[in-house]
């Protein structure tokens, strides 16, 4: 959020996030904040579950983390949600999402 106050860019459309006072902004802020307490922890729980309860909660962890959570490898993957799903069709048609793959040498997802 810092780098997109400090770099808001001549374009909008390249812009990292909408314009200050915006609509947009306000569900752009809106949706930082959503990833960042309610997405992020559920993944957090999922990959590091011994870290919330310890080792001996560590399947409780994440059995309650596969419900609060989405993703292409779970029971309900984002391809599911229509909203995610088309989320996703746009971010990967991204030339920069597809530089980002190449980049790191990744295969998955694409």
């Amino acid at each position: 959020m810092h780098l997109a106050d400090r770099y808001p860019g001549r374009d909008p459309e390249r812009a990292l996030a909408p314009a200050v006072g915006t609509p947009e902004r306000a569900r752009y802020y809106q949706w930082m904040f959503f990833m960042a307490n309610i997405v992020q922890p559920a993944y957090r729980a999922w990959f590091y579950p011994t870290e919330p309860a310890g080792a001996e909660n560590a399947d409780a962890t994440k059995r309650q983390a596969r419900v609060r959570r989405w993703a292409r490898k779970m029971p309900r993957p984002i391809e599911t949600w229509p909203a995610l799903a088309a989320y996703a069709r746009r971010m990967k048609s991204l030339p920069s999402f597809n530089e980002v793959y190449a980049r790191e040498g990744l295969t998955d997802w694409t």
